[in-house]
């Protein structure tokens, strides 16, 4: 059966996302905000590269049984009312500046288990701290594997998109990766009932088990600050 992904937002990341899980024919999408041009443009692209893309521009009631649904921009306290009645099982990816304080609304609003809500941060920062790297080194983005603690600035649009569609394909494959995302930690790492970018295991559930490495004293101290901006936002 075909994974179903809800796309919610009229953004770069919504659109660049869109195409880019089209393109990888890795599911069937379903544009929130994006217009009946781009569905068909998405849909024309995959005629010709002989794939069989089904992307409509669609009302809230066509996100019905969604698999996936990626937050990209927009109405966050309407979206999870939708997302909480049309499609109970879904896995929430949020790439919704602030994130991290997103994710915490859409597991309010939707009283979904912390498994199933992600945060889209993390993920993207690995590859441009990579490519970084390798730069500086003059190797290749390949042997970059420990790049990505360090801070980077905000992904692109076109990061933002790549590093989603890799979490789609591996949530769909159930290929158990691990990878820097935004989960809702429970006292793994000393952080306490927020959200933070932290090495996770990513599953057909979602987010399978959070996975505790030792750090550095610098990169503990570095993930303690972000989640004391994230605590900070959140009751101010």
């Amino acid at each position: 059966m075909r994974v179903k992904l809800t796309v919610i937002g009229e953004g770069e990341v919504a659109a660049t996302s869109a195409a880019l899980v089209a393109a990888l024919d890795l599911a069937d999408v379903v544009l929130m905000g994006g217009s009946d041009d781009l569905a068909a443009d998405l849909n024309a692209a995959g005629a010709l590269a002989e794939y069989e893309p089904r992307v409509i521009a669609g009302e809230w009631n066509d996100t019905d049984g969604s698999d996936i649904i990626l937050l990209a921009d927009g109405d966050v306290d309407g979206a999870a009312a939708q997302i909480r009645d049309r499609s109970p099982d879904a896995v929430v990816l949020v790439a919704n500046d602030p994130i991290e304080v997103t994710c915490h609304a859409i597991v309010r609003l939707t009283s979904f288990p912390r498994q199933r809500v992600i945060g889209m941060a993390g993920l993207p920062e690995v590859g441009a701290a990579r490519h970084r790297r390798a730069v500086e080194r003059q190797g290749s983005v390949k042997d970059e594997r420990d790049a990505g603690w360090d801070e980077e600035g905000p992904p692109g649009p076109w990061a933002m998109s790549h590093g989603v569609a890799r979490v789609l394909d591996t949530i769909v494959r159930d290929s158990r990766r691990i990878m820097r995302l935004s989960a809702l930690c429970q006292g793994e790492y000393g952080i306490d009932n927020l959200f933070a970018t932290v090495p996770v295991r990513v599953g057909r559930e979602g987010i399978v088990e959070i996975v505790e490495v030792e750090l550095s004293e610098e990169r503990q101290s570095a993930l303690q600050r972000a989640a004391g901006a994230v605590r900070k936002a959140l009751h101010p």
